[in-house]
């Protein structure tokens, strides 16, 4: 199984964690795909390794619960823990 793959499944399992439902498989995926580029973007990265994933869960869950129940601070934290989980990933920009 494939790093996005175990991202996806333990998305939805975090989304229902915190008490979310995912009723729209669309919306679900779409934000899978944007929190996975941004969190790409933020990188400066192609692939992350499997220590990232705790990380990249976190981040797709605030994004598909501020997308689908609106802004909470509890969803900035999550965001805002993620981003600096990542930092440690982040490559540098020449």
């Amino acid at each position: 199984m494939d790093i996005n793959t175990r991202v996806h499944n333990r998305v939805h399992t975090r989304i229902r964690m915190l008490g979310g439902r995912v009723d729209d498989w669309e919306v679900f995926d779409y934000c899978m795909e944007k929190s996975l580029r941004q969190a790409k973007d933020f990188c400066n990265a192609d692939e992350f390794p499997e220590e990232a994933e705790t990380y990249l869960v976190e981040w797709a869950a605030a994004d598909y619960l501020t997308e689908t129940d609106g802004y909470s601070k509890q969803w900035e934290r999550m965001r805002i823990d993620a981003e600096k989980g990542l930092v440690g990933f982040r490559r540098m920009r020449w």
